[in-house]
């Protein structure tokens, strides 16, 4: 049986759905992606949030950690195939074999194994998802000649994942336990495994970028976005 907060997410995602559309969009027009162009779309499960926008579907790979939903994607979408990636260490894909990696709402997640979120402490948290995050980020840098890269911004005044304001400046235990009270309860289920980033560390990890863009909502920066247009090598 449903439960009633997947309606109310339902709902939440229709109501983004015109921002989704604009980021494709941004995504095809920056890099100039074309009908003969690859994309990865690193880290999205099943690539709907792609796919559903983008006009060359049939040129999509996806990647992730779960094979399940990526094989339903493709066959959903049409798309062209999915790569199964282990949770850590460097992906299994040459050096510019795509021409375009697209990765939205997924490098804040590179941080440590859910298990861990009840006991790891903040301090340690932040440390080791830094580390896992900057090398995120180097080898998206690697596999493709462009890239597009979002990520939700450490200080807007509500948190993209929990939809509570400044809920991820709690200590880490807080967070999982507010997680798992609230679950069922609240309209958005989450897990605080995210690292959320601000402008000088999204700078540091992505120094090749041509261009960082900051997407705003009610006068707020509310996410960031990495873009290299060309390849630097």
């Amino acid at each position: 049986m449903p439960r009633w907060n997947d309606f109310t997410e339902k709902v939440l995602s229709e109501i983004t759905g015109r921002l989704k559309r604009r980021r494709v969009q941004l995504f095809v027009n920056i890099l100039g992606i074309g009908p003969d162009d690859i994309v990865l779309d690193l880290g999205s499960e099943d690539g709907s949030y792609l796919a559903k926008y983008f006009p060359y579907p049939g040129n999509i790979v996806l990647a992730d950690i779960d094979k399940a939903p990526m094989k339903a994607g493709v066959a959903r979408y049409g798309l062209r195939g999915y790569v199964e990636v282990p949770a850590e260490g460097p992906l299994p894909l040459s050096d510019r074999s795509f021409d375009a990696v697209w990765c939205n709402s997924v490098i804040e997640h590179v941080t440590v194994d859910r298990g861990e979120l009840m006991t790891v402490t903040t301090r340690d948290f932040r440390r080791r998802a830094d580390e896992h995050q900057r090398a995120f980020a180097r080898e998206i840098a690697r596999i493709g000649r462009r890239y597009f890269v979002q990520t939700p911004y450490v200080h807007f005044p509500i948190e993209a994942h929990a939809w509570l304001p400044a809920i991820h400046y709690l200590p880490m235990g807080y967070q999982a336990r507010i997680a798992k009270g609230l679950k069922g309860l609240w309209i958005k289920q989450w897990t605080p495994d995210f690292h959320l980033y601000d402008i000088r560390r999204f700078r540091e990890h992505f120094s090749d970028a041509s261009l960082i863009c900051r997407e705003r909502a009610f006068g707020f920066t509310k996410s960031f976005i990495a873009i290299r247009s060309m390849s630097s090598g």
